[in-house]
Formats: structure tokens, sequence, C-alpha cells
């Protein structure tokens, strides 16, 4: 037989409550409540479930405190709805979605170099209707191929078109990460969770510029290995 759910759920407070006291390190004369708040300052997990944390405290409190403990134990059993969201919560928390798993891992992302002829890196671009070539040299990004690349350089040279044969490398002044007039691209450790990639992406306006990719890292370097790419529509719905 399943157990009681206010047993499950003060099992799930229990955990969780021990969670935040060891890692903030925090003794036994210190409520949940603050546990919650203090936590939810720089864990953003916590941070988008902290009203939900907050009641589900207040429940347990309900639960346990109970003046008439000795006839009527417990006073009310939580709805299984209730607990089991409890339980998601917990879950997200104590195991969090890493960003590096719904990215497109490095082995898979569509790369260009320095050398390869443009157009033939727009035909693919086209025909897959991807948005965003890392240019990758010795093993490194040394920058983003795009259609704002192409554009910045039909406005600067004051023609409508490329030349057939001009490399990648004819673009180098506008592929830098930091270079890009109407978009901009940021970097996150490989350790990154999701819920922090999906804030970047919901604060994506920077100074009239959309945020285009994030790339992975091991540390978050522009200068390290890529690892992986997310875009707004990888993160959609997750």
């Amino acid at each position: 037989m399943d157990k009681k759910l206010s047993i499950r759920f003060l099992d799930i407070y229990n955990q969780l409550d021990n969670y935040l006291r060891k890692r903030l390190e925090r003794d036994d004369d210190v409520s949940h409540s603050f546990l919650i708040k203090k936590a939810a300052e720089k864990d953003l997990v916590i941070r988008s479930q902290k009203e939900n944390l907050l009641q589900f405290s207040q429940l347990r409190n309900a639960i346990v405190h109970n003046p008439d403990r000795a006839i009527a134990h417990p006073i009310a059993e939580p709805h299984s709805i209730i607990v089991d969201q409890y339980e998601d919560v917990l879950s997200k928390i104590l195991n969090p979605v890493k960003a590096l798993s719904i990215s497109v891992p490095a082995e898979k992302i569509y790369k260009t170099s320095l050398n390869d002829i443009a157009i033939n890196i727009m035909r693919v671009m086209n025909d897959k209707v991807f948005t965003h070539v890392p240019v990758i040299e010795d093993d490194k990004m040394v920058g983003v191929f795009s259609e704002s690349v192409v554009f910045s350089y039909l406005v600067k040279h004051e023609i409508v078109s490329v030349d057939r044969d001009i490399k990648i490398s004819e673009f180098r002044e506008f592929l830098p990460h930091d270079k890009h007039q109407s978009e901009y691209f940021l970097f996150a450790m490989r350790t990154a969770s999701l819920i922090e990639i999906q804030k970047l992406f919901d604060n994506e306006l920077g100074n009239n510029r959309r945020l285009g990719v994030v790339f992975i890292t091991h540390n978050g370097k522009a200068d390290e290995k890529l690892l992986g790419m997310i875009t707004a529509w990888d993160v959609v719905g997750k």
C-alpha cells in the first residue's frame, strides 16, 4: 500500500529542509521559510518556485502543529496533485536539468572555417534554415557567420552581392561574437542549468539587439573549445 499522502508530503519537506540546511550551513534554529528565501537569492530554480515552496511550508506546519494530534492526526491529508507537484519541485532542485543536455552538441553543430567559400556555407544555411554558423580555427571559435554579418559587409562596401569565390575570411571584421550589429552572443559554462539559460533568453534584449545563441564551453569563456550551442528554439517548452 502506498504511503499516506501526508507522510509522503512530510518526507519531501524533510529532504528539502536537510538539503537547504547543508547547502546554506544553517542550524535547526533557522526557519524553513528563511532557508527558502535565502536560497532563492542565488538559485534560479528555487527562485522560480519560491511562492509554491513557501505555501508548501505553511501546509506542512498545519499538518505537524496540530493541537488535536491525540485524536486526529494528521488533521488533513494533502491532495495527491499537491504532493506530486511538491515532489516534482524537489526533483528539479536536487537534480536541475543541465543546459548542455538540451544543447546541440559540438559534433552535430554545422561549422565553418576562414578558408571555406562563403556562398557554399550560405547555401547550406538556406537549405537547412541555419541562422548562425560558428567559425572554428585551431579547435576554437573565432566568430559567428550569419545573415547580419553578410548584411554588414554589403553595407560597408556599398554592394548588393558577394563574389562566388569569396572566403569566410573576407568577413573577418564582422565575425567576432561581440561585433555583430543587430544581435549578441553569450557563453555559459558546461555546468549551467537549463533555467539559467532560459533566464538569459527571457531577458534577451540588450541595447536593441537580440540574443542569437548561447554557446557552451567548459568555463563559459569565449576562447575555450565549443561544447554546444543553444538557441531560443531549443529552450521553448522545456
